[in-house]
């Protein structure tokens, strides 16, 4: 059997065309067989036809409604949607690069052993974004207290009071180390913890509680509620501190 000639007719029952006994070049044929890779976001959201015709579809312009495109010629919405899923990716690692370079270097080791256990370090980066807005809008410095222990703490407290970024009072809430101390913890907490295992606790809502110093009116904030965070958070720095003295060693 010899190949149909360029120029010959074709007959086939799913042509209209071709049921009227109007001749169809395979040209033809070829040109209506061809699949239609990209749908305009009305047709992709109604999973209507959509014929890919730019800059308006055949759809649009029969019912009238402005025909808009969000990918290119040539590309699919799945593959435009994978090109900006690793767009945001990118700008997210970048991102999260930039903040740990402007990090202290303790808060940069608490960063980064984040990120040896977790398993995407993307969720690392709303823990380097808490600690840069803590930084750059810490808290008004409440007056210094003095522990009554020794000298030894007590200029700890005080050095711990100026490098923390939320400042609060110790009392009444705890008795167990200055405003320093507390201070330090209480910052560490909403930098490190907060975001990913307490999230239900709302900052603004505990700060204002625990800095207006009422046990008795306090609706978010309670001595117990201090002490754990404080306990929590010097148990974690515990592990981390081991963590980085193994890396060191």
């Amino acid at each position: 059997i010899l190949p149909a000639e360029p120029n010959s007719t074709i007959r086939g029952p799913d042509h209209s065309s071709s049921s009227r006994g109007v001749p169809v070049t395979s040209t033809e044929l070829v040109r209506r067989a061809r699949p239609v890779i990209q749908a305009c976001n009305r047709c992709w959201k109604y999973k209507v036809k959509c014929n890919g015709e730019r800059p308006i579809c055949k759809t649009c312009t029969s019912k009238g409604v402005p025909c808009l495109w969000t990918v290119a010629n040539h590309q699919t919405i799945v593959s435009a949607s994978r090109h900006q899923a690793v767009q945001v990716e990118n700008e997210r690692h970048r991102e999260l690069y930039a903040l740990l370079q402007r990090l202290p270097e303790s808060e940069a080791r608490q960063a980064f052993a984040r990120i040896r256990d977790a398993d995407d370090p993307i969720t690392v980066l709303n823990f380097a974004r808490s600690a840069s807005i803590l930084r750059d809008h810490p808290s008004p410095r409440p007056e210094i207290t003095s522990t009554g222990w020794n000298p030894r703490v007590d200029a700890l407290n005080l050095k711990t009071l100026s490098e923390s970024p939320i400042r609060v009072h110790a009392k009444p809430w705890t008795a167990v180390a200055g405003d320093g101390l507390v201070s330090q913890l209480i910052s560490s907490f909403f930098t490190w913890d907060d975001a990913f295992f307490y999230p239900f606790i709302d900052r603004q809502a505990f700060l204002k509680d625990m800095n207006r110093g009422d046990v008795k009116k306090a609706r978010y904030c309670s001595p117990f509620l201090v002490n754990a965070i404080c306990a929590s958070r010097c148990v974690r720095v515990l592990c981390v501190s081991s963590v980085c003295l193994e890396l060191e060693t």
